[in-house]
């Protein structure tokens, strides 16, 4: 219909085309051939800001309804009504208190700190784990452990403010780990293989994990202890002992450095409650 109506040298006119002539549809394609602007990329562009508005309205609606599902969440972990937001705000300032020197924005820690987006995964994941949606959780932990280089099992249970510095940590499902935590680099938190199956750690408010440290079963680290670098660790740890070694050793409490090392045993918490009452006496 076109053709012939260019041939014929008459006007010519087709459903969502303009009504043109011989003349001006030699134009048309000349200038189309030249490259030069026509009037399908006007509406190429029309097109465009049509589908951006539209994508970004429903982005803006995910969203929405992301950060209401992650304030739900976040209120059964953390035992209270705070929001997931808040959640996030703490986590964040609690970077900037603990890492102010490489971490110099609120900006900087939200974009650029693994461990926050990890731990942020982890609660959501946690969610879905304990309404026992099967698979799912599994996949997302793996994908989280994909972007992140950090592994959470969705079982494990986490408090608020946990700081996990850099990547390769491995906390295991029957992990419960309190508030104000910090876990720096490639830290275990494994079990002994003995078939049990509360068979992680329990890690106490306040308490501070250094790099390549292990910690293997259902053993307790009380509350303000510290393990140090590459420390491997299978009995209970006394409240505000520093830890250090493979064997493991005490070689501080409550920040006082002890004349005598004392070796982590499964009597290590009644040795140093005899001895604490012995030295205030």
């Amino acid at each position: 219909m076109i053709i012939s109506a260019i041939s014929s040298n008459k006007n010519f006119s087709y459903k969502g085309f303009p009504t043109i002539s011989k003349k001006e549809s030699s134009n048309y394609n000349t200038n189309f051939l030249a490259g030069n602007k026509t009037p399908q990329k006007h509406t190429a562009k029309k097109i465009v800001k049509w589908l951006t508005i539209g994508l970004g309205t429903i982005a803006t609606g995910l969203m929405a309804d992301l950060f209401l599902a992650k304030g739900k969440v976040s209120s059964t972990l953390t035992r209270g009504k705070v929001s997931f937001i808040k959640n996030m705000a703490e986590d964040i300032d609690n970077v900037l208190q603990k890492d102010s020197y490489a971490t110099k924005n609120k900006v900087e820690a939200f974009l650029s700190i693994p461990g926050l987006h990890a731990v942020w995964n982890h609660r959501i994941i946690h969610k879905l784990h304990k309404a026992k949606i099967p698979v799912l959780p599994r996949v997302l932990s793996n994908v989280s452990r994909f972007f992140t280089g950090i592994e959470i099992h969705p079982g494990a249970e986490i408090g608020k403010k946990l700081f996990i510095d850099h990547t390769g940590a491995i906390i295991g499902e029957t992990a419960k780990i309190g508030n104000n935590v910090t876990i720096i680099g490639r830290v275990v938190l494994g079990s002994t293989g003995k078939g049990e199956y509360l068979r992680h750690t329990v890690v106490e408010d306040g308490v501070t994990l250094g790099m390549n440290s292990t910690m293997l079963g259902r053993i307790t680290l009380g509350k303000d202890s510290k393990i140090g670098a590459g420390a491997l660790v299978t009995h209970d740890v006394p409240k505000g002992a520093t830890i250090i070694g493979n064997p493991a050793k005490i070689i501080a409490l409550d920040n006082e450095k002890l004349k005598h090392p004392i070796k982590l045993t499964k009597d290590s918490i009644k040795y140093i409650e005899s001895f604490l009452k012995n030295k205030n006496n």
